[in-house]
């Protein structure tokens, strides 16, 4: 995949793991190309509006939860948008870190902390 790469999609409702540990996230019903790396992303995301909101992207599997099917799932940093039922626009800017499991719930959140700063750093916000 080359960057910058876009995907667009409809935000579903999700199982709400993201706002219990803190980081509540976007989840969209569209998958990315086969060839995607499971992982971090750093991302533009547009909305309703022209406004572009920073964002960490994850897809993936969810390894920690054992879920198995590949989301993705989008988490603005520091906005909270109401975008369920509406159309985004994902902006992939670059790749941040590889997919793993976590020991625990606490651990991965933690570690999601340290991937918002990643994807500020890459977006230079």
């Amino acid at each position: 995949m080359t960057f910058p790469f876009v995907v667009k999609g409809t935000v579903i409702h999700g199982s709400g793991r993201g706002k219990k540990l803190g980081f509540p996230t976007a989840n969209l019903a569209v998958p990315l190309p086969t060839n995607a790396a499971h992982g971090i992303y750093a991302a533009w995301v547009t909305g309703n509006t022209k406004k572009r909101y920073p964002a960490a992207v994850y897809w993936g599997t969810r390894p920690t939860f054992g879920d198995g099917e590949p989301v993705l799932e989008v988490y603005l940093l520091n906005e909270s948008v109401d975008w369920y039922g509406l159309n985004i626009t994902i902006q992939l800017e670059s790749f941040i870190r590889a997919d793993k499991t976590f020991a625990s719930p606490t651990a991965l959140a933690l570690q999601m902390k340290h991937d918002a700063d990643a994807v500020a750093k890459a977006l230079r916000v």
